[in-house]
């Protein structure tokens, strides 16, 4: 939560120097290795702190920036903003060995799904990307 805030922090007080913000890219992930028999609570939770929890918090704390600056805009002048966040194939399709990356990365996939549902109508767009080779 402490790098959350300070993340935060950053972005918020970058972007009243620079302007609107139009773009969020939620790129933060982190993985080990481990089976789930031996897979630990905290393994499993650093994980879904890291690439799960955060997105939500940043796409949360920075959409409300966003959408206030969208309705300060006329009608004619709407500024369009999206939000991308980095998933996985391993979200789609689940890995050995990685079953907590792979529950987060599912996650990343639905919550951007919902986001842009919720979103969309408004001014977003909401989209997930797989890196990586194919």
């Amino acid at each position: 939560m402490e790098r959350f805030s300070q993340t935060v922090s950053v972005v918020t007080g970058a972007g009243s120097g620079i302007g609107d913000l139009h773009v969020l890219v939620n790129g933060a992930g982190t993985s080990s290795e481990s089976s789930i028999i031996k897979l630990t609570a905290e393994e499993w939770d650093q994980v879904q702190e890291t690439n799960l929890k955060s997105i939500f918090l940043v796409s949360k704390t920075l959409g409300k920036i966003m959408i206030k600056a969208s309705e300060k805009k006329p009608e004619n002048e709407k500024a369009y903003r999206s939000i991308v966040n980095i998933a996985s194939l391993s979200g789609y399709k689940a890995g050995a060995r990685i079953p907590h990356y792979s529950a987060s990365k599912a996650g990343v996939i639905n919550f951007t799904k919902a986001l842009a549902l919720e979103l969309s109508p408004i001014w977003h767009t909401c989209k997930f990307c797989f890196p990586g080779v194919y």
